[in-house]
């Protein structure tokens, strides 16, 4: 999994460094808790809800972008 996550323009304070990582690790924590939920579906639980297999990696990243 490889999070696509662009640097703050701004300042660069140890403050502002350690709620840009902290962001970071919540939106990995998402991402991994949705894409976790999905994956153990089976197929057809999968389809009953309108989601195919294949999809599951972008509703996850969704999913954490949203956080």
């Amino acid at each position: 999994m490889a999070l696509q996550i662009a640097l703050p323009a701004a300042d660069f304070g140890v403050s502002n460094i350690v709620a840009f990582v902290s962001k970071a690790l919540e939106r990995r924590a998402a991402y991994r808790a949705a894409y976790a939920e999905l994956a153990m579906l089976s197929d057809r639980e999968l389809a009953d809800i309108g989601i195919a297999r294949a999809d599951i990696d972008t509703i996850a990243r969704q999913c954490a972008d949203a956080v």
